[in-house]
């Protein structure tokens, strides 16, 4: 019988460095919000980042130094070790470049804010053990935004800006424009985005106060609005996300106004008199007395004979009216009383029945009503 015993022949581990050095510039870049230049920029001097391996045997197998040309079946991944998020000679040429000694050459710029990171996954094999070792190494990119001047978006409106009806000019024009410091930056580089804030929608052509709209300013027709919240968004198309904005409250006002009632004619009765004669009059702190005061509110003259339980009764509609002495049926002692209710009128709305817009020759048609109800 013969007794047995075995030997081992084992190698100790290897001492590695595994490193993704980078060449031509870094992984952090600074873009410059007005001009948008990138630092740098990778467009024109690309990242070059490559897998590299320093051994050390301490068995004194295999040659010290530098076995980066040994790596193996080098993949690089955006973000995450996941088949989907593998760079691609196919899906990611216009970023990315493999090179042959398993380097990746970024051409590609990170947006202002953005990052990522590259994932580099490789293996080596120990010829001495005939085992695979498997490295990894991740190269963040990030991209930070930065300003040499200021950028303001000038707004030639007031935060508050009310509409005062009896004005004859009813256009506005409102302007914005991105400015550089002192220097207005060029349409061509920037973009402007007019928006209902309190209707949640952009301005177009379903808004009836909208005359005309260019790039950076808008035109509107004050007689179609009752309250509005206009907003302008304004951004470099160099850089999206700084986004500046600005915005105006728009709404139909129509300050401090005094009313008079007038009796040209028939103030004093006589057995003479034949008619009154019953005459309306607006005066305002701005435009002193209108010449049509209908033009702007809702008018009803009303009368009845001052004697208790006497009800007011309609004598017509608008700010003047002549009455013939007989309807009134004038008793000796007993005052006749002449009254006014005047209701400020909306702006132009849209006349809609069951839904559907009236329309009279292809023209939608639009018109003011009183504010309030009426008393008769």
């Amino acid at each position: 019988m013969i007794v047995q015993s075995s030997s081992h022949f084992i190698f100790d581990p290897l001492d590695v460095s595994f490193n993704i050095v980078q060449r031509g510039g870094s992984g952090q870049q600074m873009r410059e919000e007005i001009s948008g230049r990138y630092d740098p920029d990778h467009s024109v001097t690309p990242l070059i980042l490559t897998p590299t391996l320093q051994v050390k045997d301490p068995n004194h197998v295999l040659q010290d130094g530098d076995h980066s040309s040994l790596l193996m079946n080098v993949r690089w991944y955006i973000n995450s070790e996941l088949e989907a998020n593998r760079i691609t000679p196919q899906t990611d040429a216009d970023a990315f470049t493999l090179m042959g000694d398993g380097s990746l050459m970024v051409t590609t710029n990170i947006v202002a804010g953005g990052a990522l990171n590259l994932l580099c996954v490789c293996d080596y094999l120990d010829a001495r053990r005939g085992e695979v070792l498997s490295f990894r190494g991740t190269i963040p990119l990030s991209c930070t935004s930065v300003s040499d001047a200021s950028l303001t978006l000038n707004f030639d409106a007031p935060a508050n800006m009310p509409i005062y009806p009896f004005k004859k000019n009813y256009q506005r024009t409102i302007t914005a424009q991105l400015v550089n410091g002192t220097t207005p930056m060029d349409n061509s580089k920037a973009v402007y985005e007019w928006i209902v804030l309190n209707e949640h929608h952009p301005v177009g052509i379903s808004d009836p106060w909208l005359v005309s709209m260019t790039q950076n300013s808008i035109t509107i027709d004050t007689r179609f609005i009752g309250k509005i919240n206009l907003g302008c968004r304004a951004w470099l198309k160099s850089d999206p996300n700084l986004v500046l904005r600005a915005h105006t409250k728009i709404y139909r006002w129509y300050g401090q106004y005094r009313e008079r009632l007038d009796i040209p004619r028939g103030q004093v009765l006589t057995p003479n008199t034949t008619a009154c004669d019953i005459e309306l009059k607006v005066a305002t702190n701005k435009m002193g007395e209108l010449a049509s005061p209908q033009d702007f509110f809702d008018i009803v003259l009303v009368w009845r004979k001052n004697l208790p339980g006497e009800t007011w009764k309609v004598l017509g509609y608008g700010p003047k009216k002549t009455i013939p002495v007989t309807e009134l049926n004038p008793k000796y002692g007993v005052d006749t009383v002449f009254g006014a209710q005047i209701r400020e009128l909306s702006e132009l709305r849209q006349v809609r029945i069951g839904g559907n817009a009236i329309t009279i020759n292809g023209q939608e048609v639009y018109m003011r009503v009183p504010t309030i109800n009426s008393d008769f």
